[in-house]
């Protein structure tokens, strides 16, 4: 995972022959390759993401004269806009505050990153019983999160996002309380990816957005999301993949119940969301 500022990537060789690369984005490039002794390091530099959406590569760097192969999945955050029509914005980044704590209660244990690391056993503690969250609880709630089926016990932190729903649990995120006057008309986008099993099968989840319990997308939410074939190459069988959302809001106001999650909680439905924004139109 590459966060919006951007970063340099490493990939070092125990040869003196340059290798190749490939599947390189327009948004990253190769900045510098060195040669000391019998070893050969290449940087690729990830530029700052400036745009709303969620970037993804799959990058290759190789040396066929001694086999060394080696597979970057880059997923980089996005920005979040702003201005006086945005009436919500949330990356949840402010979470990070709070992982030193439950590091600090679990052995230096850190909280995971499941979609960017495409890793389906990341670290993803219970939001309601594991220790050292107890800023964070008290944080979401002061932010006016809830949870629709709370007494199910089904979130989960990751770094820095929220994961949702078990086995044969499911559940919806509440959205805070919009600050605005009267009614208004709006979107809301969101990023949003699937549970992948460790079979390689993808969770058959479905996914809505609701205000006052009523469906605002009539159809489950689409994925290019394909689970995986565990036979295949380790390194990419898991196609855990940020997606992007938006959907109308029409005549919502303050006391609106903005809801995004499963329609029923009695199957296995497991999703991740991130940076949601609510705009006027």
């Amino acid at each position: 995972s590459v966060g919006r500022e951007g970063a340099d990537i490493v990939a070092k060789f125990r040869t003196n022959v340059t290798p190749s690369v490939e599947g390189l984005p327009s948004w990253a490039t190769i900045k510098s390759q060195k040669t000391s002794g019998d070893e050969v390091t290449v940087t690729i530099a990830v530029a700052p993401n400036t745009t709303a959406q969620v970037r993804s590569a799959v990058v290759r760097v190789y040396n066929s004269s001694v086999a060394d192969d080696i597979l970057y999945y880059i997923s980089q955050d996005c920005t979040l806009p702003s201005g006086s029509n945005v009436l919500f914005a949330e990356n949840f980044d402010w979470m990070k505050e709070y992982f030193q704590e439950y590091e600090d209660a679990n052995s230096g244990t850190k909280i995971g990153d499941t979609v960017g690391k495409r890793d389906k056993d990341a670290n993803s503690p219970n939001f309601y019983s594991a220790k050292g969250l107890d800023g964070l609880r008290a944080a979401f709630a002061a932010k006016g999160y809830g949870d629709s089926n709370a007494s199910k016990k089904v979130i989960y932190p990751n770094d820095a996002y929220l994961k949702f729903g078990k086995t044969s649990t499911g559940t919806r995120l509440v959205l805070p309380a919009l600050d605005v006057d009267g009614t208004v008309d709006a979107t809301i986008t969101f990023n949003y990816a699937f549970q992948i099993q460790g079979t390689g099968k993808m969770d058959a989840t479905e996914l809505f957005v609701f205000v006052d319990g009523t469906k605002v997308n009539a159809e489950k939410l689409p994925t290019t999301q394909t689970g995986g074939d565990v036979n295949s190459d380790p390194r990419i069988v898991r196609d855990f993949t940020w997606q992007t959302v938006t959907l109308n809001l029409e005549g919502i106001s303050r006391t609106s119940k903005i809801e995004i999650g499963n329609e029923t909680f009695t199957t296995t439905q497991r999703f991740f969301l991130d940076n949601i924004v609510i705009s006027r139109k």
